[in-house]
């Protein structure tokens, strides 16, 4: 019996650890391309640079901001460089096929346009949503609206 106490109280520590030292989970709405660099980005880049390890960030690109996820734009060297710090890119399928026609005429968009790291997902909003409505580890995942 002592060993089961034993075990018990060694699982409910392993918990703890993980609830209490995970990093916050962090999506960010990225809908347009204000400026010299998105406040999405420049949000990132500070989060990772100044609080290393503290958040777990996801970029949602969707709306105005799609033509970041797609090769040859002017901010894909900043986004590599997020992406090797952990910074999760995802774009919205659903708008890359039916709202973006300078894409491809067919309003078709190839996956070999898309940078590497940007992984689409099929509706920006649902997949924001989603989160917003986890608990991951201790605390509610946290969205930003840019």
């Amino acid at each position: 019996m002592e060993f089961l106490y034993a075990l018990v109280a060694v699982v409910l520590l392993i918990y703890w650890y993980y609830l209490y030292t995970s990093p916050q989970q962090l999506v960010i709405s990225c809908t347009s391309i204000n400026g010299n660099i998105p406040k999405a980005l420049q949000w990132a880049d500070v989060l990772v640079r100044d609080y290393p390890g503290k958040y777990d960030i996801t970029i949602v690109l969707h709306g105005e901001a799609l033509k970041l996820g797609l090769t040859n734009n002017p901010h894909q060297t900043i986004m590599a460089g997020l992406a090797k710090q952990g910074v999760k890119f995802r774009i919205c399928q659903l708008c890359l096929n039916e709202q973006s026609p300078e894409i491809k005429k067919d309003k078709k968009y190839a996956e070999s346009t898309l940078l590497d790291f940007v992984k689409p997902v099929p509706f920006s909003v649902d997949y924001i949503a989603k989160r917003a409505n986890n608990k991951i580890g201790h605390s509610r995942v946290i969205v930003l609206w840019e």
